[in-house]
């Protein structure tokens, strides 16, 4: 079974957010992927 995926954890004014680490496919780059953020309420 392969390693789990490094993990990021970014602070912003609303908490912490905690995400992975992706490979981006056909390049040697990463990025950071937050899944299952909820979005705010929309405007009444």
């Amino acid at each position: 079974m392969p390693d789990p995926a490094p993990t990021v954890e970014v602070r912003t004014r609303a908490g912490a957010v905690r995400g992975r680490w992706r490979g981006d496919p056909g390049t040697r780059g990463a990025s950071a992927a937050f899944l299952g953020i909820p979005f705010a309420e929309p405007p009444v």
